[in-house]
């Protein structure tokens, strides 16, 4: 609607500004957009509003949401000055794409420049930092967050101990959890699907009942970590009393704990209960995995 409001302003030779423009680029988040905002900057470089910061910042985060990310690149090359707005977008594109090392190189750039990060910037830097693979790397950032005074940020400290989880430092995990000034249930989760993907149980199932204990959005308990264990384990006890707990907030409409239910059931040597959650199941393709599993399981059994 607010494209065709604008193809109309042009048909009429209503003049637009830099507002216009810039509300159009932030409606542009994803790939069926991408000729959108070519659109837009041929229109933001024949009136010259590329010059306004807050233009080109729009530009340079419209291009990487849009997956155009080499443009994005050449916007933020040309601009004449960067603020961490600039790089953050840059930065969230590079990761998007799943370009780990650009990000990095980007952050690295904007420390040189004595440009000052956000949150966002060391929530981004650790995520990047997580998927390759390099704690050290991670624990300099970590130190880093402490000098800018950022540990204080629940943001930031949930992607830290996001960071210690996916490198499966879980001691250090738990401790700097310990350390932190606040958490909520996104804290928990990371910490409770570490626990789980390393099948250590008994930490699992405690911190599990501690979380049961908070006001946290049952909603959003990792359910799926909690009988993606039971399944491993396997305990058929266990992964009904989780099950119970979420039917009880509705978790168990959403379609990665329909799947795992398939699949604790199955694995637990419970055909019919796997069966009855496959048939409420949503995302099937996974569904029919889960329950060829658990058939080839008792089979082999049997």
């Amino acid at each position: 609607m607010a494209f065709e409001l604008f193809s109309d302003m042009q048909k009429s030779y209503v003049k637009h500004d830099h507002v216009t423009i810039t509300t159009l680029l932030s409606a542009c988040n994803d790939k069926l957009a991408s000729s959108l905002v070519i659109q837009l900057h041929t229109q933001i470089v024949k009136h010259g509003y590329g010059a306004i910061f807050v233009v080109s910042n729009t530009l340079i985060d419209s291009f990487a949401k849009c997956g155009l990310i080499e443009y994005a690149q050449r916007v933020f090359d040309e601009i004449p000055r960067r603020d961490c707005v600039s790089f953050n977008a840059l930065i969230m594109g590079y990761l998007k794409d799943g370009i780990l090392q650009k990000a990095l190189n980007l952050f690295v750039q904007m420390r040189n420049l004595g440009v000052k990060p956000s949150e966002f910037t060391f929530a981004a830097i650790l995520s990047a930092v997580s998927g390759m693979d390099a704690l050290g790397l991670g624990m300099q950032v970590h130190g880093y967050v402490i000098k800018a005074n950022y540990g204080w940020n629940l943001f930031v400290n949930n992607a830290i101990l996001d960071l210690y989880v996916k490198n499966e430092k879980l001691i250090e995990a738990k401790e700097f959890f310990n350390e932190m000034p606040e958490f909520d249930g996104v804290s928990y989760n990371i910490l409770i699907t570490g626990y789980a993907w390393n099948m250590q149980c008994k930490e699992c199932i405690n911190l599990y009942r501690e979380l049961l204990l908070t006001n946290f959005k049952k909603k959003n308990y990792p359910f799926a970590s909690l009988l993606s264990m039971c399944a491993n384990l396997p305990n058929l006890e266990m992964g009904m009393e989780i099950h119970a707990q979420a039917i009880h907030c509705s978790a168990d409409e959403d379609a990665f704990v329909t799947n795992a239910l398939v699949d604790m059931y199955a694995k637990c040597g419970d055909l019919e209960d796997s069966k009855r959650c496959f048939r409420d199941g949503i995302e099937f393709s996974v569904s029919w995995t889960a329950m060829i599993s658990g058939n080839e399981i008792l089979a082999i059994c049997i």
